[in-house]
């Protein structure tokens, strides 16, 4: 999966306490992961997952960082 975030200047503001994107309006982050479902009995199933994330263009962090971020874990579904 994927996605791209875009924000506007006072969504940029409230994020990160500053505009943004130079201008005001832009891209802001982008994020990919990848994940394996596997049935370990028939209700129940499990997805190990892995994510990338970071910001583009002008976003920055809290800290003023271009912050990249790459995390894991597992999702545990049971249906009935």
């Amino acid at each position: 999966g994927g996605a791209v975030g875009w924000v506007n200047s006072d969504g940029g503001a409230w994020l990160y306490s500053t505009d943004t994107v130079t201008g005001g309006d832009g891209f802001s982050d982008v994020s990919v992961s990848a994940s394996l479902s596997f049935d370990l009995t028939e209700n129940l199933s499990i997805s190990p997952f892995v994510s990338y994330t970071a910001l583009i263009e002008d976003a920055k962090d809290s800290t003023g960082g271009d912050n990249e971020e790459i995390f894991g874990g597992v999702n545990l579904s049971f249906s009935f």
